[in-house]
């Protein structure tokens, strides 16, 4: 039975959406282009690779992905590669000969002037983008992801796990390399929870999403970096709702569908001073301000939502567990209360 790993895009500026179907077993990745609209998604083509395009991120001069030469080989040659948003095809290829293992995460920063890889090697490598020179090499925990920029580019936050716990590391990037980091969101990061994903809210205050891996049950806070407890923290676990919701999560026929395996890099979206959450079919709505629940949004697909990505025009797609593609525009029905 083939194992598939799904990620998702949103082109920064237009209605365009990329869905990565990532086969493990067959070592190799087919990339499924679709345009977005009010009325829906409509897959316009999908191109096959002969390989794993990896970790895929998002610029508005291209999408990267990480390409191994040879993924069966601890250590082999990787390579970034940068592809055109319309036709998928290899704009660029750059050696990273600083990095020679397995990815987990990967970043492009706000200005595109830099890319942070994490590896299973313990270590997450900051690169610049257009000489592809290291520069900062800092070491992490067990497993690292969840890895995202600050608006400006200088603040790098990722979430590092351990047997059981963890925590999420702020990295201040200065000229020359890594300044002290600072941890947060210890007492959010434990017990069964093993997927983290990260979004700065200005340069100041990072929101954390914590996810447990068998009950899917979560929680959302928003910290500021000089305080040592979170400024809000909302448990979705604690909410009606998402039970209810949780008990409507379809079944799939593996022998369709094969080994799906649950995207273990988590993704928030923010739309206004809504913050973007997923669960069964909808989208979780939290206050910004206040951590408060907001209500809940419609979307088109059915399954559990494990990526959103919101357009800087605020339209926001959505991918679930079985690899499909669904749209919640602004103007969808908006439930008050959970």
């Amino acid at each position: 039975m083939e194992t598939i790993r799904h990620s998702l895009l949103v082109h920064p500026r237009q209605s365009v959406a990329l869905r990565f179907a990532h086969n493990f077993d067959l070592q190799a990745t087919s990339i499924a282009m679709y345009d977005l609209g009010r009325a829906g998604v409509s897959c316009r083509e999908t191109k096959p690779l002969d390989h794993l395009a990896l970790v895929p991120c998002a610029a508005e001069h291209g999408f990267t992905t990480v390409y191994l030469e040879d993924p069966s080989r601890w250590g082999g040659p990787a390579w970034l590669e940068t592809r055109d948003w319309r036709t998928a095809e290899v704009v660029e290829r750059v050696s990273l000969r600083h990095e020679r293992l397995v990815f987990q995460d990967c970043a492009v920063s706000t200005d595109g002037r830099r890319i942070a890889v994490a590896s299973f090697a313990q270590a997450i490598r900051v690169f610049d983008c257009k000489s592809m020179s290291l520069a900062a090499d800092i070491k992490g925990g067990e497993m690292i992801g969840g890895l995202s920029f600050s608006p400006s580019g200088r603040r790098l936050a990722a979430a590092h796990m351990y047997q059981g716990s963890g925590h999420v590391r702020v990295h201040d990037l200065d000229a020359d390399g890594a300044g002290p980091p600072v941890d947060i969101a210890r007492g959010q990061i434990e017990d069964d929870y093993v997927s983290a994903a990260t979004l700065f809210a200005g340069d100041d205050e990072l929101i954390v999403y914590a996810i447990r891996s068998f009950d899917i049950n979560g929680s959302v806070a928003r910290y500021g970096l000089r305080a040592p407890k979170p400024l809000w923290k909302c448990d979705m676990d604690r909410t009606e709702a998402y039970h209810d919701e949780l008990e409507r999560l379809p079944a799939f026929d593996q022998e369709e569908f094969g080994n799906v395996v649950l995207d273990s890099q988590l993704s928030l979206g923010v739309l206004g001073k809504l913050l973007l959450v997923g669960s069964v079919g909808n989208l979780l709505l939290v206050d910004m301000d206040h951590g408060q629940p907001a209500g809940t949004m419609e979307t088109t697909v059915k399954g559990f939502i494990t990526q959103v990505r919101v357009t800087r025009d605020g339209e926001v797609a959505v991918l679930d567990h079985l690899g499909e593609v669904g749209i919640a525009s602004p103007a969808a029905r908006v439930h008050t209360g959970y």
